[in-house]
């Protein structure tokens, strides 16, 4: 039996194998999932807090030398363990693909060990037609193996409902800064680029704002992108491995509606805490209050654009001399400031005019050489007679008679 489609964005817990059932078809513009990896163990993460301690008191040193104490709170844990995982999974892509409108994307986040699996699988579902993108997402934290390439990327993989319909707007998307920005003219840089297929992002920083201490939390910007890029304002999102609520968080600044799903119920507490809902009320209160209308919510759901780089710092000027201001003296004398050195522009003015009206000067050593140029004289070669060639003498060969000179036949 179907249910009721929400009005507003929603929060649900719960199977999401079963809510999923009860969703109409064709209901969604975007799904995003960001499955377990099944990299064969459960993660986990403590929340920590930090609290002022007085003074002597062990602890961090933070800001201006304050102390500061470590608390643990809660271990919160997220299973990353399936005896079948493709058994798992395909059941819900099913479901995905049933939910899609025929302007739909979905977009599965998955580590190395399952995209190419998953890939295969897809284009059974989807059709090798509808898949659009392979999504590499980078970042460069954490620790690094030795023994072989570290692994610092994470695919997501992008399919749509209809080739021929979905929906993409790579003009909405928040830009990023040229990799080299002195190659473009300063207004794309300031700009910024479009996208590729390989985004470099940074991971949730563990002392940021942003963090919310959920195991697997993704950052922001990258749910903003694919959001962005395809929806409208008003479409409606879903993510059925909600987490942290992410997707929801994305989705609320670009002013869109989401359903979120998860079974843990540490992850329903998170979202609760991160859309301003009171955690422990009744699990029948899912609807998520929407943000409120202020210039700091209407300047988040417009593109962003990357920061100006930094102009580049003038050279140091030379130091000057101190100008010496005129001092009154008891005997009414004043000391006068000293004239300003001449500029480099008025040296070489004054330079050209001396040239143009005195002529150089002759040196010593250039008489001299005159006097030695003038006195040379120039003998001239005797010309050389150069002797006729000798005609050749016939030889007993010839047939031909040859004339001999008068010269000869006078000896």
């Amino acid at each position: 039996m179907a249910r009721e489609f929400p009005q507003s964005s929603e929060i649900w817990h719960g199977d999401n194998l079963e809510l999923l059932a009860e969703l109409p078809d064709e209901s969604f513009t975007v799904i995003y999932i960001d499955p377990p990896f099944n990299t064969g163990r459960s993660q986990a993460r403590h929340v920590t807090t930090a609290v002022r301690s007085e003074p002597g008191v062990s602890g961090s040193v933070g800001f201006k030398g304050k102390s500061y104490q470590r608390i643990r709170g809660e271990l919160r844990t997220y299973d990353d363990t399936f005896d079948d995982y493709w058994t798992f999974l395909e059941p819900r892509l099913l479901e995905a693909w049933r939910l899609l409108g025929p302007e739909g994307t979905l977009y599965v986040h998955l580590d190395y060990r399952e995209a190419h699996y998953a890939k295969v699988m897809l284009d059974a579902i989807f059709g090798r037609d509808s898949f659009l993108n392979e999504l590499i997402w980078a970042y460069d934290y954490g620790a690094k193996a030795t023994r072989r390439w570290p692994t610092k990327h994470d695919t997501i993989l992008v399919y749509v409902k209809d080739p021929a319909q979905y929906h993409f707007d790579s003009t909405a998307v928040d830009r990023e800064p040229y990799m080299a920005p002195g190659l473009v003219t300063p207004q794309k840089a300031a700009r910024g680029k479009l996208p590729t297929d390989v985004w470099w992002h940074t991971i949730v920083s563990p002392t940021g704002k942003e963090k919310t201490g959920y195991p697997t939390q993704k950052p922001l910007g990258i749910l903003r992108r694919i959001i962005q890029a395809s929806s409208r304002e008003g479409d409606w999102i879903l993510d059925f491995f909600a987490g942290s609520g992410t997707t929801g968080a994305a989705a609320r600044e670009l002013g869109r509606n989401f359903v979120l799903i998860d079974q843990n119920p540490q992850a329903i507490e998170v979202m609760r805490r991160r859309f301003g809902m009171d955690p422990d009320a009744d699990s029948a209160d899912t609807v998520v209050p929407p943000l409120e209308d202020t210039p700091a919510t209407r300047a988040a759901a417009k593109p962003k654009t990357p920061k100006a780089p930094a102009k580049p710092r003038a050279k140091a000027a030379t130091a000057k001399a101190p100008a010496v201001k005129a001092v009154k003296t008891s005997a009414k004398t004043s000391v006068k400031a000293p004239a300003k050195a001449p500029t480099a522009t008025k040296k070489r003015a004054a330079r050209a005019k001396v040239t143009a009206q005195e002529p150089p000067l002759e040196t010593e050593a250039s008489v001299v050489a005159e006097q030695i140029v003038a006195e040379q004289v120039v003998v001239e070669a005797p010309e050389t007679q150069v002797a006729p060639r000798p005609r050749p003498v016939p030889g007993p060969g010839l047939r031909r008679a040859v004339p001999l000179p008068e010269s000869a036949l006078a000896d």
